[in-house]
């Protein structure tokens, strides 16, 4: 057997004795000889297959960009004082009213607001971000803190204003012991009444305004839940597409909500999904790198690539000329995750809170808050 190229050749060398019965040999040998050049061709065409390189990072942000999201949501805070007293807090830029009212109504038509990402799970709408966009936290706004504060000044001052009386009335009391007529005598009198009037007042105020901030409570009420779009023109009052809340986790480990547009229609814009497949060609081809699997039960590695879409610090960042325009930033693992949370060297502000984390394949891995 000679093998030339891909092709195998047999020799078969006859004895003379046995020339007579090459007839009857022929096709015999001719069945074997073509049997050879079949399985020889058939491993020759046999092709390795190539490992398909991953999609460029701006690849990845085309694909998703618009799967992204600006949500804006708006809410007030009641407050419930241990002292009996329900209060409302709701803007405080608003420099023509209180921050602090009774009027619920009045907190509503003045919300705050507070900006996040989101990402689109679903055709009708459905809309992942973290908790704490959907239902917002205070952190950094200790609103007790803030009311606890002004009443610590007003009280200071009713202090003052009620020495300030007492000093009065003393004077009163030294002239009512001088040779007064009965009619001065009389107005000295109406007068101290009034002060101590208004100091009793100033006393019972201050008993019913005082309260423990470690006692009383606050509640978060959202107004609305809006998003924006890439690529649109969005303000502090307009541009947005309502939203309902559809649910929270209730772990304080997971900081995840979904909402959905009311509409319950994902624009035709959005071509890409986040979902939980993986997305590496490779894993079909065979040809999968062992080290770049995609598996939510397994930790990421140190150092693994990954990329974040959203919009850092809301509004004031993303808004360009051309309208909104969501950030591409990129960094790497930098502490093996567990079941709950991953720590990565990708810079984000807030605003960025809800963004999706994604690996060179655009592989969902996690989603963005601060910790």
């Amino acid at each position: 057997i000679r093998t030339f190229g891909a092709i195998h050749f047999i020799f078969v060398i006859i004895p003379q004795s046995v020339k007579h019965d090459m007839t009857r040999h022929t096709n015999l040998l001719l069945f074997i000889f073509l049997a050879f050049i079949t399985v020889s061709g058939l491993s020759c065409k046999k092709e390795v297959k190539k490992v398909i390189e991953p999609p460029k990072p701006a690849e990845l942000f085309d694909r998703y960009k618009e799967s992204v999201v600006l949500i804006k949501t708006s809410f007030y805070v009641k407050l419930e004082l241990d002292n009996g007293l329900t209060l409302y807090f709701s803007n405080p830029d608003n420099q023509d009213r209180d921050p602090f009212t009774e009027d619920e109504g009045e907190a509503r038509q003045n919300p705050l607001s507070i900006y996040g990402t989101g990402f689109f799970l679903t055709k009708d709408g459905v809309i992942a971000t973290n908790r704490h966009v959907a239902f917002p936290l205070l952190d950094d706004l200790d609103v007790l803190g803030i009311l606890k504060q002004r009443y610590e000044a007003l009280k200071s001052y009713i202090v003052k204003e009620i020495s300030l009386n007492n000093d009065t009335l003393t004077m009163i009391d030294n002239a009512l012991n001088q040779n007064l007529s009965d009619h001065q005598v009389d107005i000295l009198n109406e007068k101290a009444e009034e002060i101590e009037e208004r100091n009793r007042f100033y006393r019972i105020y201050l008993s019913s305004q005082d309260f423990d901030p470690q006692q009383s409570s606050l509640e978060i009420i959202p107004v609305n839940v809006e998003i924006a779009y890439n690529n649109s023109f969005a303000d502090e009052n307009s541009g947005y597409s309502p939203c309902n809340i559809l649910g929270k986790s209730d772990d304080k480990e997971i900081d995840l909500a979904i909402i959905q547009l009311k509409d319950r229609h994902t624009p035709a814009k959005v071509t890409a999904l986040f979902d939980f497949e993986n997305h590496d060609p490779n894993i079909e081809n065979g040809t999968a790198d062992s080290t770049d699997t995609y598996d939510l039960d397994s930790n990421l590695g140190i150092d693994k690539k990954l990329y974040m879409i959203g919009y850092n610090h809301g509004l004031s960042v993303a808004t360009t000329s051309d309208g909104l325009k969501a950030q591409f930033t990129q960094g790497s693992v930098s502490q093996e995750s567990d079941k709950y949370r991953v720590l990565y060297s990708i810079p984000a502000l807030q605003g960025s809170s809800g963004s999706p984390i994604i690996d060179r394949w655009g592989n969902l891995v996690a989603v963005n808050f601060a910790m």
